[in-house]
């Protein structure tokens, strides 16, 4: 359900103020990580076909009613005198818990899988539990910063 009404907002909003929006680092920083982060949690599940759309369909979510929610300039929002608060708060509530249960192996199919990589004259590994995490804080605290912003 999240889909329709994701891209009804976005066929919404001013498209001058999303272009505006698109060319800020606040945009394609948290963007960006939880696209990396969501594809690492992807890997931890073996990109099954389920858990790859539910990704997806948060990170539309995600861009549409969080980053690019400024750029809603309908009268009715506009003139609203409530807060996005609750939206922002859901939104950080579940990743955090995703984050969390994902963490501390609380998913049945989900295995900490190693990638193993060879740099010049370097090797090493990369855990995916630990990328997720660590790709996971930086929309996380975007989030936070919403939420604060909209009180």
């Amino acid at each position: 359900l999240w889909a329709p009404d994701a891209f009804r907002k976005l066929f919404k909003l001013n498209t001058k103020a999303v272009g505006l929006i698109i060319q800020e680092l606040d945009f394609w920083i948290p963007f960006v990580m939880m696209c990396l982060s969501f594809f690492s949690a992807s890997a931890s599940f073996g990109h099954e076909a389920a858990v790859v759309q539910f990704f997806i369909e948060f990170i539309l979510s995600f861009t549409i009613n969080v980053l690019l929610a400024d750029a809603d300039l309908s009268k009715r929002k506009i003139e609203s005198k409530g807060s996005g608060a609750f939206k922002y708060i859901s939104m950080l509530l579940g990743a955090t818990t995703f984050t969390v249960l994902l963490t501390f192996d609380h998913f049945p199919r989900s295995e900490n899988r190693k990638y193993y990589f060879h740099l010049i004259y370097n090797q090493g590994e990369v855990e995916v539990v630990s990328m997720v995490a660590r790709f996971m804080s930086t929309p996380l605290l975007f989030i936070t910063k919403f939420i604060v912003k909209s009180l």
